[in-house]
């Protein structure tokens, strides 16, 4: 055996190094009263919890920024939804599925042609009951809307059938107006008025109406006339229509007539930006540009951009940009969709302007569709939150 101490070679069996004196084999346990030493347990650390995943944020300092810049973000989110709204109505109501459908609504209460796309509109003197039946029209056109007996296009049918006819014909208004909810007649009205709608905003004359076409609708709708009316028409009476329709169109010179009470009825709703300096060149200029579709999908495009910016300046926590995004859609989507809430549930508060019924409700689809996109954002922050608690929960029990 050797020494640890000096290195000293040891006889086996020997407690002391005899060169250094180290002690190389532990004393014999010394016993108390007969009973041996307790043993001394080393001590037991406590189990540790399981860590749970920690959600890294940034400083705060860096956060109050990033909120500061989300409530920028939501003032011009504001006024860019207003900005697209706007630019919804007009390009509604400047389109030719917009147009159609305003003009059979007002022609015929109750019946609106199926709008094709959103696209841009003209103004609301355009579609008045004058322009297109006459000054004593618009009366007869409220009455109409408004559930009373007279229906504006039956009364202007009624009178002109008698007079192409040549003759006398025991039919009621109430056949009719069956006839026209049946027939191809409005639909042929409502193009030609979304066609010089759209004449007015290019600058064009691109739209006219002719005697063959007149009479290829009286050919159209001849079996239906016969069968709402119980009556023959024969071959002389068609002769007899197609010269009175060539007579009507020519001499009345129907299309410079329509574009001279239009060109009036634009004067007439522009006279006092006129008054201002403001040409009607100009005005129709404005209204060609902010009609273009690619306006509107600028528009779009721009309250979509705010929304991305939103959920980048919260990108620790994107449900919270979600969540300040809903908020102006909200705020202001509710505002413009209330008055139109409002006169489509009480349209008698309209009054004396009950003609324009038709156009709200066409343009309600604009102003629905801010807050319906809000309350979706709203709605998915929340699901997106309780998504993230339950993914936290269960990383937090498996660990």
């Amino acid at each position: 055996m050797q020494c640890y101490v000096c290195g000293s070679f040891i006889e086996d069996n020997q407690p002391y190094c005899p060169v250094c004196g180290t002690m190389l084999q532990p004393p014999e346990p010394v016993y108390y009263d007969g009973m041996p030493p307790l043993e001394v347990q080393p001590p037991v650390s406590a189990p540790t919890e399981p860590a749970k995943p920690v959600r890294r944020k940034p400083h705060i300092a860096l956060r109050v920024g990033m909120q500061f810049l989300s409530f920028v973000l939501c003032l011009i989110l504001s006024i860019a939804l207003i900005v697209t709204v706007v630019l919804a109505d007009v390009n509604t109501l400047t389109s030719s599925g917009g147009i159609k459908q305003i003009i059979t609504s007002l022609l015929v209460p109750g019946k609106a042609a199926p709008q094709t796309r959103p696209m841009l509109g003209v103004s609301n003197n355009l579609l008045s009951p004058e322009l297109l039946y006459g000054p004593a029209a618009n009366d007869q056109m409220q009455d109409a809307i408004l559930g009373g007996d007279s229906n504006a296009l039956v009364d202007m049918l009624y009178s002109t059938m008698q007079e192409m006819l040549g003759e006398e014909v025991s039919i009621t208004k109430e056949q009719l107006q069956s006839f026209v909810e049946e027939s191809t007649v409005t639909e042929y009205m409502a193009d030609k008025a979304a066609g010089y709608a759209d004449d007015i905003l290019n600058g064009t004359e691109n739209t006219q109406i002719t005697a063959e076409e007149l009479t290829q609708l009286v050919k159209d709708n001849k079996q239906l006339i016969e069968q709402t009316f119980e009556i023959e028409i024969t071959e002389e009476q068609m002769k007899e229509i197609e010269a009175n329709v060539v007579t009507i169109v020519q001499e009345n010179d129907i299309n410079n007539t329509i574009r001279t009470e239009i060109n009036k009825a634009m004067e007439s709703a522009t006279s006092g930006a006129a008054g201002m300096g403001i040409p009607l060149a100009d005005i129709m200029q404005i209204v060609r540009i902010l009609s273009q579709d690619t306006v509107l999908y600028g528009a779009i495009g721009a309250c979509v951009l705010l929304l991305l910016l939103l959920c980048g300046t919260n990108f620790y926590n994107i449900p919270a940009g979600m969540t300040w995004a809903s908020v102006p859609c909200i705020l202001i989507g509710g505002i413009l969709a209330a008055p139109v809430a409002v006169l489509q549930l009480m349209p008698s508060v309209l009054g004396e302007y009950a003609s324009f019924a038709p156009m709200i409700n066409v343009l309600a689809v604009n102003h629905y569709a801010a807050p319906v996109i809000g309350l979706l954002l709203l709605i998915g922050s929340i699901v997106w939150r309780i998504v993230r608690a339950c993914i936290r929960n269960s990383q937090a029990t498996t660990v």
